[in-house]
């Protein structure tokens, strides 16, 4: 997406795998949320976005989409 001029980041950290939660005890494996955590990303979103930048923003999303 990124080279289409779409920023993305990544969303989620596990908590098993952050310092936080391995302070806190949180079991060593958690597979679901690690597995969730590689697909998930935060896509551009504010006020003044104009009607292109959304609609780019979609088609690239949509290539993602099985």
């Amino acid at each position: 997406m990124a080279d289409a001029g779409v920023m993305v980041l990544f969303h989620y950290q596990p908590l098993n795998l952050a310092a936080a939660g391995r302070r806190l005890g949180v079991p060593e494996a958690c597979p679901v949320s690690e597995s969730v955590s590689t697909r998930l990303v935060r896509l551009p979103l504010y006020a003044n976005l104009d009607d292109d930048e959304v609609d780019l923003i979609v088609e690239q999303a949509l290539r993602f989409v099985p």
